[in-house]
């Protein structure tokens, strides 16, 4: 997997950034570069969250949640799933379970429609540092043989050499009027 910020895909695309560093700007130039990005590229925006009633606490029953756009060329609707993930879990286990949830129908959705010839870069739009950090430091992930071992049972190589598949892990604001982010 790898990690790139938004920077990273706007070079070469011609999508300038006025560096003004609001929100609201960071909506339109998210939204610019998913506008290039929808035509051959998978996007995947993911979402976790806890509920703790009665508390401020970050434990509590946690889900997770994952909007797939496919390729705009190939006409299909968004795909959106959802899954529990515990009654005694943290913010960053359900952000955590949500890039995995993303992972597992992305790959999914490109084994079901592939072409063959076509290299696929699935774009995983992900707004919690921590989760970045794992998923983006190989020795981050190591240190969470867990979440390791979910993801190599996720990403087995020849699987996803077989379908000529990338995944690309892509770091951003949340909650900023994005389509497809909560």
């Amino acid at each position: 997997m790898l990690r790139i910020n938004l920077r990273d895909i706007a070079e070469g695309r011609n999508i300038e950034s006025t560096g003004v560093k609001t929100e609201q700007f960071d909506s339109d130039y998210v939204t610019r570069i998913i506008e290039v990005l929808k035509y051959d590229h998978v996007l995947l925006f993911k979402d976790g969250s806890v509920y703790s009633p009665g508390s401020a606490g970050s434990v509590g029953c946690g889900a997770c949640a994952a909007v797939l756009f496919p390729r705009s060329q190939e006409n299909v609707k968004p795909q959106i799933e959802a899954h529990a993930v515990g009654t005694s879990v943290s913010t960053e286990q359900c952000e955590i379970d949500g890039i995995l949830l993303g992972m597992e129908i992305a790959i999914q959705y490109i084994k079901e429609t592939n072409i063959k010839g076509d290299t696929y870069s699935i774009f995983i739009f992900c707004d919690c540092q921590r989760a970045n950090d794992i998923f983006g430091r190989h020795y981050w992930l190591s240190r969470h043989p867990e979440i390791l071992e979910r993801v190599l049972g996720i990403c087995d190589c020849e699987q996803l050499e077989d379908i000529s598949c990338v995944i690309k892990l892509v770091e951003m604001f949340g909650h900023a009027g994005i389509t497809g982010n909560c």
